[in-house]
C-alpha cells in the first residue's frame, strides 16, 4: 500500500520541505530528510508546536536572524552599521539557530575558523558584543503574541584573550 502525502509537504531535489499555513502563520523550512514518514512526523511536530502556542500560551521560537533583523529595524544608535557588520559575519554560523540555542558552544566553529584566519581575539570579542546586543534586545524588548519574551535569558559569551594584542 502506498504512502499518503500530507498537505504542506513537497520535495525539492531529494529532500522534503514544508510550506504550510498553520494558525495564520506561514511555515517554510526544510525537513532535512529524504524519507516521507520522517517528513510527515516533522510536519506534525510543527503543527503541534503551533497548537501549544495558541492554546497554552507557550513561548514561540524565533531564530537569531529574526531577532537580528528586528534589532536592526528598531535600534537607533550611531554605531548600528558597525554592529551589523559583525552580525553579518556570524549569521552563517548561528543565523538559523533558535535564540535559546545561541551560546559559546554554538560559536565554537566561528571562533576556530576566525582564529585560523589570524583574526585577533579582540575582533571576535567585538562580534560577541554585537551578538549580546541582539540577544538582550530579544530578551528585554521583543515579545510574542502571548507577551512572552523571545529569549528567557541572555547567555554568557566569554571574552577571548589569545595574548595576540599589539
Amino acid at each position: 500500500m502506498g504512502q499518503v502525502k500530507v498537505s504542506g509537504l513537497f520535495k525539492r531535489g531529494s529532500i522534503w520541505h514544508v510550506d504550510k499555513q498553520i494558525n495564520g502563520k506561514r511555515i517554510q523550512c526544510s525537513t532535512g530528510t529524504t524519507e516521507l514518514r520522517e517528513a510527515q512526523a516533522f510536519l506534525f511536530h510543527l503543527v503541534e508546536r503551533q497548537r501549544k502556542i495558541r492554546v497554552y500560551g507557550e513561548p514561540e521560537l524565533h531564530s537569531f536572524t529574526e531577532a537580528a533583523n528586528r534589532y536592526k529595524q528598531e535600534e537607533t544608535k550611531k554605531s548600528l552599521n558597525r554592529d551589523w557588520q559583525d552580525i553579518k559575519c556570524v549569521k552563517p554560523y548561528i543565523g538559523h539557530l533558535n535564540l535559546n540555542q545561541v551560546h559559546m558552544g554554538a560559536l565554537h566553529t566561528f571562533i576556530n575558523e576566525r582564529r585560523e584566519l589570524g583574526i585577533k581575539s579582540s575582533t571576535i570579542n567585538r562580534a560577541f558584543a554585537s551578538i549580546r546586543l541582539v540577544l538582550k534586545h530579544a530578551a528585554l524588548v521583543l515579545r510574542d503574541q502571548n507577551g512572552n519574551p523571545w529569549l528567557a535569558h541572555v547567555p554568557e559569551l566569554t571574552k577571548l584573550n589569545w595574548k595576540d594584542g599589539r
